[in-house]
């Protein structure tokens, strides 16, 4: 079974983000698809999606970008551009991910995923870390990470 740990995890983002981040084991995650990325195998199989509710996207964008995060909710900073920022969030995340596993994962910009296949593996794949997550000066959000096939654990 493989196993997220808090720890690292919060560190990793702690240091990304460049503030104190803190993680709490949560149940009650209804992960919004504007979050939804893809991590591939190396066969570029989709594998492993992160997600999480919209304000995750927002806060861990706006702290990564170093806006204050009233800037970002107040329409006046381009969403796509936003989310183009939230990518990288997920991209780093996928270090905790291969740090995880013994299999290599990524997050491929040249690769769509449609919505109905990052979908499928939330649905049918295996929540292995999900957590509250509050960001010093951004407030509290939620996310979680699935895998699809499940590889095993290091």
């Amino acid at each position: 079974m493989i196993r997220l740990e808090a720890k690292p995890v919060s560190d990793l983002l702690s240091k990304l983000l460049g503030r104190p981040v803190r993680l709490s084991a949560i149940t009650d995650l209804s992960p919004n698809p504007i979050t939804y990325r893809g991590l591939v195998d190396d066969g570029n199989n989709l594998s492993v999606v992160i997600a999480g509710n919209e304000p995750f996207a927002i806060q861990t964008a706006a702290a990564l970008a170093m806006l204050p995060l009233d800037v970002v909710t107040d329409g006046t900073f381009p969403s796509n551009e936003l989310f183009d920022i939230y990518s990288e969030v997920a991209n780093v995340l996928s270090r905790a991910v291969n740090e995880a596993v013994p299999n290599r994962f990524r997050l491929d910009p040249s690769i769509n995923h449609s919505m109905a296949a990052l979908q499928h593996v939330i649905d049918t794949g295996i929540l292995v870390a999900s957590w509250g997550l509050d960001i010093q000066g951004y407030g509290a959000s939620k996310f979680g990470v699935w895998f699809f096939n499940q590889p095993k654990s290091n």
